[in-house]
């Protein structure tokens, strides 16, 4: 019961939830369906430090709450969870969950808050589009080539 109060806490604040290997399954359990955007990182890469202040601005966002609890995974501390999620070794990377179906998607884009932005809002957003016409086509079609599969 504290756990879930501590959620709706990390939920309506702009810290990110710390994900370990003993939380994990009570965080998903505990989320609601609420979808979990983590930054995965190692502190002995450079490139995890290079990206703070984007990942501070994005889960700082307004936008963003009571849609997605955003959570930091420190890999040099919790390895298992780590490969679990975001098998590999590039760091940061960022995963999103899906709490409903226990599914993991990495992000695979651009370095930039924009494109992070865009590729979450893809996340939160229904993954059928009806296209109507040819213009449609168009306007999806460079989107549709910087997605991974």
């Amino acid at each position: 019961m504290y756990f879930l109060y501590y959620l709706l806490y990390i939920c309506s604040s702009i810290r990110p939830l710390a994900i370990t290997d003993d939380n994990y399954q009570e965080c998903i359990n505990n989320a609601s369906g609420i979808p979990i955007f983590v930054e995965v990182w190692d502190k002995s890469f450079y490139e995890s430090k290079s990206y703070r202040p984007t990942w501070k601005e994005i889960y700082s966002m307004d936008d963003y709450r009571g849609k997605i609890i955003f959570a930091d995974l420190n890999c040099n501390y919790e390895p298992y969870i780590c490969q679990k999620i975001g098998p590999g070794r590039i760091y940061p990377r960022f995963v999103i969950i899906n709490t409903t179906t226990g599914e993991t998607r990495q992000y695979t884009g651009g370095t930039n808050k924009e494109e992070i932005k865009e590729w979450i809002e893809r996340q939160l957003s229904d993954p059928i589009e009806i296209l109507k016409d040819q213009s449609d086509f168009n306007n999806v079609l460079p989107v549709c080539v910087k997605m991974s599969l």
